[in-house]
């Protein structure tokens, strides 16, 4: 019971964080348009340079250390504070804060591809950029898939191949009954940051790989690690990935003509140049989150019914359901997931089911 209410205790506290910092980041947008204060930025970077590249670099970049600073507090409180008071992190202070500073880079990296690129589309192509960018962004979502394992996680952890020899056997030999064609088998330094465990099938083509987290390896036996991996194997085979990646172009695609259709609007409101002024990146930022938010609950009971179909793959390939139910139980107590959360929080946040659905499906259909 302790471990239970400690568990909820975590996941309520979690979540608050993460509303609350979703609006605080949308009374900051707000107020940097409404306020006027988007536009002062730009006509102040716009002294610096006559050039639009320039001007839109060094706004995109502002912005968005902007946006880190105003976050950080809770940021700090979410990801440090909480994951030690509650014994997950093994993080320092000073660790956590090159994983910050990593993370700000990245969205800089990003930041300014897709920033630079939709607002030339936009000067270009005032009517038709919305389907140009999307169509470019959906594409670079595919690259950034497969890229994913080899450039974007080794930034943050570090990977090599698993010395369980044994082990490495079994789960390759999982993955040619499936039919599914990985690059290897790799253990992954989760246990410098946190307590917690971790595994994935992550990549696409050429750069699939098994990766297991070393506070997998080290309290879990062979056959529970073997039913989750053919879990997420389910995954693969039932093409859940590229699915997911239908539906993220499919909401990026409305995403950009809904901004479209809104950019006229913010023109008028805010007192901007055109569409392709960057001072309406706020504006652009605000759209996206309000959106995020009224499509994250649809997302997630999609994705919460793929969870399921994986589940069954899981133990239908591998004949082991005691295993993978004693798997799930050990890892909602390692990573202090909340088994029975309330059925609206749920709904709301949850992009896997809870624990408890979970394992009473597979005592049902088995």
């Amino acid at each position: 019971m302790a471990q239970e209410q400690k568990a909820k205790e975590y996941n309520r506290k979690k979540i608050f964080l993460e509303i609350a910092e979703t609006i605080w980041l949308i009374i900051f947008l707000i107020w940097l348009m409404y306020g006027g204060w988007a536009v002062a930025i730009r006509n102040f970077l716009a002294s610096l340079s006559s050039s639009t590249w320039v001007l839109n670099g060094l706004y995109i970049i502002v912005f968005l250390l902007l946006i880190k600073v105003v976050i950080l507090p809770l940021s700090y409180y979410s990801s440090y504070r909480i994951e030690h008071r509650y014994g997950l992190s093994r993080e320092s202070f000073s660790a956590w804060m090159v994983d910050e500073l990593k993370e700000l880079a990245l969205s800089i990296v990003f930041g300014l591809l897709i920033g630079e690129t939709v607002y030339a589309l936009m000067a270009r192509f005032p009517y038709l950029w919305w389907l140009i960018a999307s169509l470019i962004l959906n594409v670079a979502l595919i690259i950034l898939t497969k890229l994913a394992p080899v450039v974007l996680m080794p930034i943050f952890f570090r990977f090599k191949r698993l010395e369980d020899k044994e082990l490495e056997a079994r789960l390759i030999r999982l993955t040619d009954q499936a039919h599914t064609r990985i690059s290897g088998v790799f253990e992954m330094s989760l246990g410098q940051k946190t307590k917690a465990a971790n595994a994935a099938l992550a990549g696409i083509g050429s750069t699939r790989r098994i990766i297991l987290s070393d506070t997998l390896l080290e309290g879990y036996n062979h056959d529970e690690i073997e039913t989750i991996m053919a879990h997420e194997l389910g995954h693969h085979v039932y093409n859940h990935m590229w699915k997911g990646i239908l539906i993220q172009s499919l909401l990026i695609t409305l995403l950009f003509f809904l901004i479209a259709h809104s950019l006229g609007k913010g023109v008028l409101w805010f007192h901007l140049k055109g569409i392709d002024d960057i001072a309406g990146l706020p504006y652009l930022t605000l759209i996206t989150t309000l959106f995020s938010l009224i499509f994250l609950p649809l997302v997630n009971l999609y994705l919460r019914s793929l969870e399921y179909k994986a589940d069954h793959y899981g133990v239908s390939i591998t004949g082991k359901r005691d295993s993978f139910i004693s798997a799930l139980e050990k890892l909602a107590r390692q990573n202090l997931c909340d088994q029975e959360p309330n059925p609206v929080v749920e709904f709301l946040f949850y992009s896997h089911p809870s624990i408890s659905k979970r394992i009473g499906r597979l005592l049902v259909n088995g």
